[in-house]
């Protein structure tokens, strides 16, 4: 009995191999421009497989959406014949006369047998489907890498170059954000991670080596490594503990001309260091320069070296001390006012930081000196200081 149905069978099969038809049901062209597009028991399949053959089995439910085009290839290398599936993202294929459906991947239930013969469609280059059940990943379809399968599953039939491939300990937190971006356009897919908080790394084709995780620029990856992707500008996040001593002043400016804001700080001792973002936003000194950053570390805000602010100057009882940029040099210049006094003198990096009182203007030393910040304060109290100008023109 079931030596008659699996004659019964071959015979039907056979009717609807002259049809075009595979045994599945669906139509499938089977002209010489396509010959490796394998349907089902096709003749050219069955002859290059030995009867010992290891070839994987295909799932009833694999490759069947409209529009997905079976192949057979030894992917591996292990001279086994492979499934692979392949769905152009867009399809110019000749509607059906039951209709075209939409594409929903292997695992679709789609192509039955009231469909009409379609005609197979070669693959685009972008945005298309593709998977492979090979024999050396144990014939499982969960390892099909569908939709999104890498080139070097089947590069027979999924070409090359390869993508980065992503190291075990590479981008595996949950709140960790995986993409496959060809940043450098050369043709190989690059892996960029992220996550929520702004932080980003990439594995660069284009790196020397290539791929290499320990230039993958973690945790702010500059932009030009990828621009088409990298479209987020944040600032470095900044510890608590960095630039917290009583005397010290933070300040932001773009140090290295990436458009980002980078974290400054100088003291009343002629201390600096700098967190910048092309150093990865280090915080430790090596990365700061701290306490002796040179100008290069931020040119656009180091222009020199800041006064030495001698340990008596501005230290009688209610001296209040600042610093700012009084003469915009790019150097933060020391200002002292005692408020109960009335009293007020301004330490100048281009008056030589001379302390005494002939080159700060102690007790009474002039708007002029620190227009900036004595507009400041005055617009606090809600006052405007006089025109200089007018005055000495009077």
């Amino acid at each position: 009995m079931a030596r008659r149905g699996l004659l019964y069978r071959n015979v039907i099969c056979a009717v609807l191999a002259v049809l075009s038809f595979n045994c599945w049901g669906s139509a499938v062209d089977t002209t010489s421009v396509q010959k490796n597009v394998v349907p089902a028991l096709d003749q050219d399949a069955t002859h290059a497989l030995t009867p010992d053959d290891k070839a994987c089995e295909l799932p009833h439910e694999w490759c069947r959406s409209p529009g997905a085009v079976l192949k057979r290839a030894d992917c591996d290398g292990d001279e086994i014949a492979d499934w692979v599936c392949l769905e152009p993202a867009s399809s110019d294929a000749a509607a059906t006369a039951g209709g075209t459906g939409s594409s929903s991947g292997p695992a679709a239930g789609g192509g039955g047998a009231g469909a009409g013969v379609r005609s197979v469609v070669r693959l685009g280059a972008g945005g298309d489907r593709r998977g492979a059940i090979t024999s050396g990943k144990g014939c499982d379809s969960a390892a099909s890498g569908w939709p999104n399968a890498p080139k070097k599953l089947c590069p027979k039939v999924f070409g090359g170059p390869d993508e980065c491939e992503q190291p075990e300990d590479w981008c595996i937190h949950p709140a960790m954000r995986l993409d496959r971006v060809d940043c450098d356009a050369d043709g190989v897919l690059d892996l960029v991670c992220s996550d929520g908080e702004g932080n980003r790394s990439l594995l660069r084709s284009s790196s020397s080596p290539p791929c290499d995780s320990e230039q993958d620029g973690w945790s702010l990856a500059p932009l030009e490594w990828c621009p088409q992707y990298f479209v987020d500008v944040r600032v470095c996040p900044r510890p608590g503990w960095w630039c917290n001593d009583t005397y010290a002043v933070l300040e932001q400016a773009d140090c290295d001309g990436d458009l980002i804001k980078d974290w400054v700080c100088s003291d009343d001792r002629g201390r600096r260091g700098a967190i910048v973002s092309s150093q990865n936003c280090g915080a430790w000194d090596g990365a700061t320069g701290w306490p002796d950053a040179p100008a290069s570390y931020c040119p656009s805000y180091f222009k020199g070296k800041p006064c030495l602010r001698p340990e008596w100057w501005c230290e009688s009882a209610d001296d209040e001390l600042s610093m700012y940029d009084c003469d915009e040099d790019g150097t933060l210049d020391f200002v002292c006012v005692n408020k109960v006094r009335g009293q007020r003198g301004v330490l100048l990096s281009d008056f030589r930081c001379n302390p005494f009182n002939n080159g700060t203007g102690w007790p009474n030393a002039p708007e002029s000196m620190c227009l900036g910040f004595f507009e400041e304060e005055a617009a606090k109290k809600g006052a405007t200081l006089p025109d200089t100008a007018a005055v000495a023109k009077d």
